[in-house]
């Protein structure tokens, strides 16, 4: 009996060294793990915040320089953080003096420097007025539509522009007006006017968005005309040819921002607050974007050479 329990005690020691230092591995080995998690915790921490730090700096950037187009709306692009973000293409607009692109959706304005195309599409109300004068390409020719382009760089010289403006006309019609329009005449509503001009040009196939802008020429014995410079259309009345030139170049600046002049007495005679230093009626000076339609006389002055782009 003796005997065994000597083996018992000379077995048990051993096995509880052992047992002792299993657990001692144990115990270093949980501890190791949970080292390990921490140290990882904490690297995933400082991680997340140099992330965060990183993107805040490149916000602030961002926020500081935006990238837009120059122009009246300077409107942001949608993801101006992505640096492989690049401006869209905007075809025939782009790299162009006359040209300021507005926006991505390449809403664009014209100054009147440098090379830009009209489509001029004349439209017959019923007065079957001849077109071949009118359509001339003689830049002496004051009844030729063309010595627009003659009055406008003659003007520009005034300032001292070296890109002087060119406007390349392509004729189309005449074409029949697709509804008469004498009652929209003395309405008054030149939004239904322009509506029926553009209808009358899509359905004889005008290749409009090839050009930069657009100017109906309407054979009538109205008088007058109308532009809308954001949608870059315009149309003048023939009125028998009286101020038909005159009043087609009026227009035509309002597609390159010119405004009207004759409100807000802003062409009152020199002398009674008249910002122009012009004089009343026919005599030399007064502004084209005035009331008074004679070529002869008429300038480009300083206000509207400024909203043009011309330089004083």
């Amino acid at each position: 009996m003796k005997r065994v329990t000597h083996f018992l005690r000379i077995v048990h020691r051993p096995l509880i060294g052992w047992l002792a230092i299993a657990l001692v591995i144990a115990g270093v080995g949980i501890g190791l793990n949970l080292r390990d998690a921490q140290n990882r915790k904490e690297a995933e921490r400082k991680a997340l915040a140099a992330l965060t730090k990183q993107q805040e700096a490149k916000s602030k950037q961002v926020a500081k320089t935006p990238t837009h187009f120059e122009g009246e709306g300077d409107t942001l692009f949608t993801d101006v953080s992505d640096s492989t973000f690049k401006a869209p293409s905007c075809g025939r607009l782009q790299n162009r003096a006359a040209v300021v692109i507005l926006n991505a959706t390449c809403n664009y304005k014209l100054r009147a420097v440098g090379k830009t195309t009209m489509a001029v599409v004349f439209i017959d109300t019923g007065y079957g007025v001849p077109t071949s004068t009118l359509s001339r390409n003689d830049p002496n020719d004051q009844n030729a539509l063309s010595y627009a382009n003659t009055y406008l760089k003659n003007q520009a010289k005034r300032y001292g522009v070296t890109d002087p403006p060119q406007i390349d006309m392509t004729f189309y019609g005449p074409y029949a007006a697709t509804e008469q329009t004498v009652h929209l005449d003395y309405s008054g509503d030149s939004q239904q006017l322009m509506n029926v001009f553009q209808q009358t040009s899509q359905k004889n196939k005008v290749p409009e968005e090839k050009y930069d802008m657009v100017h109906y020429f309407i054979l009538t014995s109205s008088y007058g005309g109308i532009a809308m410079p954001q949608e870059h259309r315009a149309f003048t009345y023939f009125n028998h040819g009286v101020y038909t030139l005159p009043v087609f170049v009026h227009e035509t600046l309002h597609l390159f921002g010119a405004t009207d002049k004759y409100r807000n007495n802003d062409c009152a005679s020199k002398g009674q607050n008249d910002p122009f230093g012009r004089y009343n009626g026919s005599l030399p000076g007064e502004d084209i974007m005035c009331s008074n339609f004679n070529l002869n006389v008429s300038q480009v002055n300083d206000i509207t050479a400024r909203e043009i782009g011309w330089q004083n």
